[in-house]
């Protein structure tokens, strides 16, 4: 009997790629790492008058609803440099950018020297790049 080595052929990543299989760094069996969520409910549970206990269905949706509302029309997002995801959808963030802008500017032409450095923080709508994978010929 004569024993070989094992056939090798490819690693499992190479063969999905092969595949056209996007591969998922998520953890197995766990639906709960996607971080924008993560985040999201994270300011869910941290708001003012987030509830211990929901009485009803109706007072858990009447709550999330005014929820939404408050996080797309009032809340002043981060990572959008502090303007609404409404402002940045409907394109008055550009508005507001340069009024931040030039209220820097005619702030930094008065008193000069309360900065230290040239440059100023400018404000400008953060740009979103996708990145896709190319497609292969797959025989």
């Amino acid at each position: 009997m004569r024993i070989t080595n094992p056939m090798r052929g490819m690693t499992l990543g190479v063969f999905l790629d092969s595949l056209l299989v996007s591969r998922s760094y998520s953890r197995a069996r766990c639906s709960n790492d996607n971080a924008f969520i993560e985040s999201w409910h994270k300011t869910l549970k941290y708001t003012v008058g987030y509830p211990k206990l929901f009485t009803s269905i109706n007072h858990a949706r009447t709550w999330y609803a005014h929820f939404i509302h408050w996080y797309n029309i009032e809340h002043l997002y981060f990572g959008l440099d502090y303007v609404t995801p409404m402002q940045a959808c409907t394109g008055e963030a550009s508005r507001v950018y340069s009024l931040r802008n030039t209220t820097i500017s005619l702030a930094r032409a008065a008193h000069s020297d309360r900065w230290r450095t040239k440059n100023t923080r400018t404000y400008v709508l953060p740009t979103v790049e996708a990145f896709y994978r190319h497609l292969q010929n797959v025989e």
